[in-house]
C-alpha cells in the first residue's frame, strides 16, 4: 500500500512511485500513491511537522474519501477483479483446443463435466492436472479440489472446492467477460477456434 507524502511543490510528479491523486498544499503538493495491489492507505506521520491536527485531521478525512471513490474505480476497471492483470495462458488455450478437436466425442460445450464429456473449462482443469471432487453424474462433479491459495472457493463437508469456471479462468488468464464467452455453452469448434486464435493473439 503507499502513502498519503507531502513532495515539494517544485518537484516533478516523476519523483513519486507511482500514479498520483494531487492536490495543492501550501507548504507542497500532497499525492495519493495508487500502486498496483491496491489503493493507498494514509500515514499522517509523513506529513511535515508545523501541520494542525486539525489540518491533518481534514486531509486525512479527504484521503480516505478519495481513496474509497478510487477503490470503487479500481474495482470497475480492474481487467482481473479480485486480483493484479495476469498473462493469458496461450499454451494451454492451444492445448485445451487441440485436446477437443482431436477428440470431440470427449467434448461436451454445455456441460462442465458429465458422462458424455466435457467443455472447453472442463478440460482445461482436466490437462492442468486438476482433481475432481466427485464423479462426473454427481452433485459436485463439475467442483474440483482447491489448493490452499486459491480465491473464490467454498467449503463442503470439510473439502475446500472451487468451481470449474473459476479454476480454468484463472489458469488461463482471462478475465470474466473472456471467460464468459469462450465457456458458452452453445459455441461451436469453430467459435472456440476463433476466440483461442484472437486470445493467443494470432491472425485466423
Amino acid at each position: 500500500m503507499g502513502t498519503l507524502s507531502v513532495l515539494p511543490s517544485s518537484a516533478p510528479m516523476t519523483s513519486a512511485a507511482g500514479p498520483v491523486i494531487t492536490a495543492a498544499l501550501p507548504r507542497g503538493l500532497v499525492f495519493l500513491e495508487i500502486p498496483s495491489a491496491g489503493v493507498a492507505a494514509v500515514e499522517p506521520d509523513a506529513l511535515p511537522p508545523g501541520l494542525s491536527s486539525a489540518a491533518i485531521d481534514e486531509l486525512c478525512a479527504i484521503a480516505l474519501n478519495v481513496r474509497e471513490a478510487l477503490t470503487a474505480w479500481a474495482a470497475r476497471h480492474d481487467p482481473t477483479p479480485g486480483g493484479p492483470a495476469v498473462t493469458i495462458n496461450t499454451d494451454l488455450l492451444r492445448r485445451t483446443l487441440e485436446q477437443i478437436e482431436n477428440h470431440p466425442e470427449t467434448w461436451c460445450q454445455a456441460d462442465y463435466r458429465c458422462g458424455s464429456g466435457m467443455c472447453f473449462a472442463g478440460w482445461t482443469c482436466q490437462l492442468a492436472g486438476g482433481t475432481w471432487a466427485a464423479d462426473s453424474e454427481a452433485p459436485l462433479g463439475e467442483c474440483l479440489i482447491a489448493e490452499p491459495d486459491e480465491e473464490e472457493t467454498f467449503t463442503h463437508d470439510d473439502l475446500l472446492l472451487i468451481s470449474a469456471h473459476t479454476r480454468a479462468r484463472r489458469l488461463l488468464g482471462l478475465d470474466e467477460q473472456q471467460a464468459d464467452e469462450l465457456f458458452y455453452g452453445r459455441n461451436t469448434p469453430a467459435d472456440l477456434r476463433r476466440m483461442v486464435t484472437e486470445l493467443c493473439g494470432e491472425e485466423s
